[in-house]
C-alpha cells in the first residue's frame, strides 16, 4: 500500500496594500470599485472616506489615513455594501 500525499498548502497572497491593518490615501475608492462622486461628496460632507482592500469596500475618518496605526473600521468586520 502507498501512502497519499498531503495536499499541498495555497500560500496566502500577499497584501496589495501598504499595510495589513491600516488605512492609507492610496486605498480611496475609485469609481471603478464602487465608489461614485455622489456617493463620496455625501460622506465627505459627514466627515467620512470610502476605501477600498483586499476584502471590500468600508468608510472610515480622514484622520486615521496613513496615521501608522490600525483601524478599526478596517478590520472590524464591518463592510460597505453599494
Amino acid at each position: 500500500m502507498g501512502y497519499n500525499r498531503a495536499p499541498e498548502k495555497k500560500k496566502a497572497e500577499p497584501y496589495r496594500t501598504p499595510s495589513s491593518f491600516g488605512s492609507h490615501k492610496s486605498m480611496v475608492a475609485t469609481e471603478e470599485q464602487g465608489g461614485d462622486d455622489t456617493l463620496h461628496s455625501q460622506l465627505e460632507m459627514n466627515g467620512m472616506v470610502l476605501l477600498f482592500d483586499e476584502k471590500g469596500l468600508y468608510i472610515t475618518y480622514p484622520e486615521r489615513l496613513d496615521s501608522g496605526f490600525a483601524d478599526t473600521r478596517r478590520y472590524s468586520g464591518d463592510r460597505f455594501n453599494a
